[in-house]
């Protein structure tokens, strides 16, 4: 009996959700960062920013480390080591962290503290529950000024830097700087040099993934408050990074003027194919996005359409794209009834209908989802979290973290 009659749970076509909606915390989730990470002993844990001290004007952000309750699909999560969770100063917040798991159990992370401007690097041990110390890689007024420009409000769904093990579990961290795309890797030395993989205006919104090859792939966002364009590198197993590419550019083709809602997000496929994940669309008279999820893969040097349909759905925000295999899922932050929900592409198939995961309680928010092939301890479970950006009473926007599984 499988393990969606075991709890109950109606059946989808293709993929199917394997439980509840749970409460996870406080927190929020970043479509253009991975914060789910799951142990070979089957834990799932949740690095989550909390800006709720932030918001209530009482003290800074911080970011959380959730653990699931028990090993398989968790049905509640607590916070490990809340003594020495990283925090920001003053009422400053911490940008979402970009997470992954090595082999020997350490989640690595890179964010950014809005107190000091600068990109920290730090990890967290699931095996003893405890946070090891942070390290800057960049930014800061006087080492890199520009890094980012002053918020006027808190900066959900801004993050510009990711992260990436290699197939030695070395972290390789992109971010940007101003103009700049840079990487730094961590070799057996310490940290190596920035290294500029492209010039642009005013990048933004990093994600990374490797390949089996030992290759790293990475996309952004350049100039999206004017003519966005959404870009692409790889950089070699030796770690040389190509030219970077145009997927694609221009109004109404990526949408603009809306980064909180943009991606871009990127997988690798079994078969070393990249495909990316971005937003097309215009701003409404109330400059509400209204926006189509677009997928592009790249053949022979070459980017090529493969989006699903947007009539189940209507319009989205923040999605996160996963691949198993071959096979391509679409994560919507959000449908046009405010709902958190899915679609699937199996190799060689059109896409699936929409599938809705939980439609009892609208939620505008962000999805991320575990995704690192080459380190899956358990592939017959898509961890995917989601936030509900407004939970309090008037407005208040306090962040609500939550935790589903699908079965793929």
């Amino acid at each position: 009996m499988g393990l969606a009659a075991v709890l109950g749970v109606a059946r989808h076509a293709g993929a199917r959700p394997v439980g509840a909606r749970v409460v996870v915390g406080a927190g929020i989730a970043e479509n253009t960062v991975r914060q789910v990470v799951r142990t070979p002993r089957q834990v799932v844990y949740v690095f989550a920013p909390d800006d709720t001290a932030q918001r209530q004007n009482s003290g800074p952000g911080v970011i959380r480390a959730y653990r699931g309750s028990r090993p398989g699909v968790p049905t509640g999560f607590t916070e490990v080591d809340a003594a020495h969770h990283p925090a920001s100063s003053g009422i400053h917040v911490l940008y979402a962290p970009d997470v992954r798991l090595d082999r020997r159990g350490i989640a690595h992370l890179v964010y950014v503290d809005q107190g000091d401007d600068r990109l920290y690097y730090q990890t967290f041990s699931t095996l003893t529950g405890r946070w090891g110390s942070r390290t800057a890689l960049g930014g800061g007024a006087v080492a890199n000024p520009g890094f980012y420009s002053t918020p006027t409000r808190v900066f959900r769904n801004w993050a510009s830097y990711g992260l990436v093990l290699d197939a030695h579990d070395r972290p390789h961290v992109v971010y940007c700087s101003g103009d700049l795309v840079l990487s730094r890797v961590l070799a057996a030395h310490g940290w190596t040099k920035p290294h500029l993989i492209a010039k642009g205006r005013s990048p933004q919104h990093v994600q990374l993934a490797s390949d089996r090859g030992g290759g790293v792939h990475a996309t952004w966002l350049d100039d999206p408050l004017g003519s966005a364009a959404v870009m692409y590198a790889r950089a070699s197993a030796a770690g040389r990074w190509g030219l970077p590419q145009v997927v694609d550019s221009g109004s109404p083709n990526v949408l603009n003027d809306a980064t909180d809602d943009q991606g871009p997000s990127i997988v690798v496929t079994r078969s070393g194919t990249p495909y990316v994940l971005y937003l097309r669309g215009t701003l409404d008279s109330a400059g509400k996005a209204d926006s189509t999820a677009v997928v592009r893969y790249r053949s022979a040097g070459v980017w090529h359409d493969d989006s699903p349909p947007s009539a189940g759905y209507g319009i989205t925000h923040s999605p996160q794209l996963y691949s198993r295999g071959n096979d391509l899922y679409v994560f919507l932050g959000h449908d046009a009834q405010i709902h958190w929900g899915y679609l699937i592409q199996h190799a060689g198939r059109p896409w699936s209908r929409y599938v809705v995961l939980d439609a009892a309680t609208p939620m505008d928010g962000s999805s991320s989802v575990r995704w690192d092939p080459q380190r899956d301890a358990r592939p017959g479970i898509i961890d995917a979290v989601h936030h509900a950006e407004d939970t309090g009473s008037g407005h208040s926007y306090l962040p609500q973290l939550y935790y589903q599984g699908v079965s793929p």
